[in-house]
């Protein structure tokens, strides 16, 4: 909106009007200055609200998706999860290395571990990833030499390791958490099956607790391994 032209101010002779008409006129180009702006800023506002109301609309099945995928979502199979325990305790030799039976499974998982068949191996490598181990053993009470419990893997490759001396007064609990990385099947560094092995050499047979207090392993899936990373040249 453009100005009026501006008046001939000189052919008013007298001076006091003359400064009146100019305020008056100021005052009035002022107006629509503002005027002219705030349509401005309207139409400005209008696009946007219009912009709005685009994105709502396209986003509208956005939360019919969203309630889509976590219906198809699952814990169980996403990020599987395997608790087992001992049924009776059981009697370990003098200085022998002695891989666990785990015939009870508190939370079983299909594929990765049986209670009857091969059951002191959780096979990890059927589910490649990132598996977090919780093992937790309770020896019986003995002050002579250590304990030793050990998360392997194929040919007695060794994830980690736990030792303790004999103790007398209460039950001997040695937890260890491990972090296991599968591949697969073929995984040669010991990502195929893990097992947990026990030593002790008190100088006799000594007992890893099962049965009501038990020992227990736990293992959790946390996820895949990621994307391969292709080195540079």
């Amino acid at each position: 909106m453009g100005q009026d032209p501006t008046p001939n101010l000189f052919a008013i002779q007298d001076l006091q009007s003359r400064q009146a008409h100019k305020v008056t006129w100021d005052a009035l180009n002022a107006l629509r200055t503002e005027k002219r702006l705030l349509a401005e800023s309207v139409t400005a506002l209008q696009d946007d609200v219009t912009k709005l109301r685009a994105s709502t609309a396209s986003q509208a099945g956005l939360p019919a998706v969203l309630s889509a995928l976590n219906v198809q979502a699952s814990i169980a199979q996403d990020h599987p999860f395997l608790s087992m325990t001992l049924s009776a305790d059981v009697s370990i030799p003098d200085s022998v290395p002695t891989q666990l039976a785990w015939d009870v499974e508190r939370f079983p998982l299909a594929g990765i571990h049986s209670p009857i068949v091969n059951n002191t191996k959780v096979f990890v490598g059927n589910k490649p990833g990132i598996w977090l181990s919780v093992l937790s053993i309770w020896w019986a009470t003995n002050a002579v030499g250590v304990r030793l419990s050990d998360t392997r893997g194929v040919g007695s490759f060794i994830m980690n390791s736990y030792r303790a001396p004999g103790f007398v007064g209460a039950a001997n609990t040695q937890p260890s958490t491990t972090l296991i990385v599968a591949t697969g099947t073929g995984d040669i560094r010991g990502g195929n099956y893990t097992t947990a092995t026990v030593f002790q050499n008190s100088g006799g047979p000594l007992s890893v607790f099962g049965g009501t207090d038990t020992s227990t392993w736990n293992l959790y899936y946390l996820g895949p391994l990621g994307l391969a990373v292709t080195p540079r040249p």
